[in-house]
């Protein structure tokens, strides 16, 4: 128990000090991957998959499977179903559905991340890779600069 209070209190000093977690995998699960479990308890196995490939502690790996839009919401955070269409005739409101490119890319995707310490970084991302497979991640997002 004590040692769980020390790693979360050494997580929030990490945070006040700007020592973020790093982001060592980034995957867009596409429709063949979506078999692939990403509830909370196979999230929680693949964290300990890697952690021990890794060679590191458990509670210094972190898997985060998320949605997100494909396209911007609206401002009070619901799906759009509606774009303004301006032509010679003016201005008219025309459903996503009735426009077959944004139709066509919208709704949402997946996204599975692994996070880690700093210090733990190049052991978890080798051992990523072995858990995972050794599929290149994403090169996008401020997760892989600095690298």
């Amino acid at each position: 128990m004590r040692a769980g209070i020390r790693h979360r209190a050494q997580l929030a000093r990490d945070y006040r000090d700007r020592r973020l977690l790093k982001c060592v995998y980034e995957k867009l699960l596409l429709k063949r991957d979506r078999h692939k479990r990403t509830d909370r308890k196979a999230l929680s196995a693949m964290e300990a998959e890697i952690a021990q490939a890794a060679g590191v502690d458990r509670s210094h790996v972190f898997a985060d499977a998320s949605r997100a839009s494909s396209m911007p919401l609206t401002p009070s955070k619901s799906e759009m179903f509606s774009v303004l269409v301006t032509d010679k005739k003016g201005v008219r409101e025309v459903p996503v559905s009735e426009i077959p490119l944004v139709d066509s890319i919208s709704g949402f995707f997946d996204m599975l991340r692994i996070y880690t310490t700093a210090e733990g970084r190049h052991k978890v991302e080798r051992a990523v890779k072995k858990v995972l497979g050794d599929q290149e991640p994403l090169e996008m997002g401020a997760g892989r600069l600095g690298k």
